[in-house]
């Protein structure tokens, strides 16, 4: 029986589990799949070809019970895996639209979910079947989740008629009400080049980091850890009104350069074009750090616009009055504007690229720290097979300074700060916690420039966790 498995209807599975547990729930029963016993073997028949046949013919006439009480009444045989899982998530999604008990009907949309998820992690290019899975969480209004899927579909350009309807389903989410939540925990680097941390060793998890004994100097490493929220609220078809938060608290061991960012911003976004959207944002952010605190306040434009059902393009422009609080921060209050642009190209339903340029100035009442900054990214996101998902992007940057910032410079010329960075993330969408898969992400960092003593060198791991279901 080792190669023969059972998958059961999880219908009543609703009225006991809540949503998270309900969802996990289905998806071990999926993806561990239930090894039958000797006994339970000879129990259950196991399902023949003509079986096959009939489920499909059920599912064609719309008797969706039938096709879950035949294949949960029978050993499934491996050659029969694929089609009849993929048969066994469509009757269960068809079947949901019919039920009237809220839980029960999540408890279905749950276990298509789930079955498709299989499908997907032994062959991520199955359009078919990721269609259907945007389709259940559609149902299920795990918005985030089902545009993604969506926007795979028609990376893998697909008829006109699936064109169409994808797009109808992602007019149907832009219009609904949503609130949209996220939390992330990462490794930092204390941004101070000439000041590692002050203790020999940094206790944070996943692991413990230490000095170099002699040579160039290591990071001061830190803890950081994102909160964000963001409401959604459709005035008509083509105005939104949103608002949201983020919070961010970045502490170091024995750096002194720990602080705490609350920002808050809103505004409207008019959906100009089927394809283009334009957005206005107010901000305001107040940060608490080891020697004070500032105020930043000011506005951000932003146009996304969707130039092939495979590339996004985002573009945007913000303009901010930075103001610090103490008098021993006098002269340092600047006014910052920003300019980027962002694109995102589908090559095909596993494959995503993005690269990006971010284009800054600052320029403060003391004249030399007037500074102009240029960061340009690029990365590479796959979905291979057996579930795992790699990931590589290099970042680097350049700042200039109209003069010398602070310390004297080696060469006698205004400062300048150089930042390069590649980072590369290891993913296992099998493997989830409460529908969360933990990801690694491995970052090699490189700063220098003419004011500090030598460059700095930064090698960190550590763990973040997706959303899968």
């Amino acid at each position: 029986m080792s190669n023969e498995f059972r998958f059961p209807v999880l219908k009543s599975a609703g009225l006991f589990c809540s949503r998270f547990l309900n969802s996990l729930l289905a998806l071990l029963v999926a993806t561990t799949v239930i090894f039958a016993t000797n006994s339970q073997a000879q129990e259950l028949p196991a399902l023949t070809e003509e079986e096959l046949t009939l489920a499909g013919q059920f599912l064609a006439v719309g008797d969706f019970v039938s096709v879950l009480e035949l294949i949960s009444s029978r050993e499934i045989p491996a050659e029969y895996f694929e089609d009849v899982l993929f048969i066994f998530g469509l009757a269960s999604i068809e079947q949901s639209n019919r039920e009237s008990d809220a839980e029960v009907r999540t408890a279905l949309l749950d276990q298509a979910v789930a079955a498709f998820r299989i499908l997907l992690s032994n062959n991520p290019g199955l359009v078919r079947v990721r269609l259907e899975l945007a389709r259940a969480f559609f149902l299920l209004e795990e918005d985030r989740l089902s545009r993604e899927n969506f926007e795979r579909v028609l990376a893998s350009n697909p008829p006109p008629a699936v064109q169409q309807n994808v797009n109808q389903f992602l007019a149907i989410m832009h219009a609904r009400r949503r609130l949209r939540t996220s939390f992330s925990v990462q490794v930092v680097g204390d941004s101070n080049q000439n000041r590692s941390a002050s203790d020999r060793t940094v206790p944070i998890l996943p692991g413990i980091f230490g000095e170099a004994d002699g040579g160039p100097p290591e990071a001061g490493l830190g803890v950081s850890v994102t909160g964000y929220a963001e409401y959604r609220h459709p005035v008509n078809e083509l105005l939104s009104i949103f608002s949201g938060m983020r919070l961010i608290r970045t502490e170091y061991s024995g750096s002194g350069s720990d602080e705490t960012t609350l920002e808050l911003f809103g505004g409207p976004e008019y959906q100009w074009t089927p394809q283009t959207s334009v957005s206005l944002q107010a901000v305001s952010s107040y940060t608490d750090f080891t020697s004070g605190t500032s105020q930043r306040n000011g506005g951000r434009l932003h146009l996304g616009h969707l130039a092939n059902p495979q590339t996004r393009i985002d573009v945007r422009f913000g303009a901010y009055q930075r103001i610090y609080h103490q008098l021993s921060l006098s002269g340092f209050d600047a006014t910052e504007v920003e300019a980027s642009i962002d694109v995102r190209h589908r090559l095909s339903p596993t494959l995503t690229l993005d690269a990006g340029i971010l284009l800054s100035t600052s320029n403060p009442e003391i004249e030399r720290l007037e500074n102009e900054s240029i960061q340009g990214s690029a990365g590479v996101s796959a979905l291979l097979p057996n579930g795992i998902t790699l990931g590589f992007s290099v970042t680097s940057s350049r700042k200039f300074y109209k003069g010398r910032k602070s310390f004297p410079t080696v060469d006698d010329k205004p400062t300048t700060e150089n930042k390069d960075i590649l980072q590369a993330t290891l993913l296992h969408r099998d493997f989830t916690v409460l529908g969360f898969s933990p990801q690694l992400v491995l970052t090699h960092e490189i700063q220098d420039g003419n004011a500090y003593a030598s460059h700095l060198n930064s090698t960190r791991a550590s763990i973040s966790f997706v959303r899968q279901f």
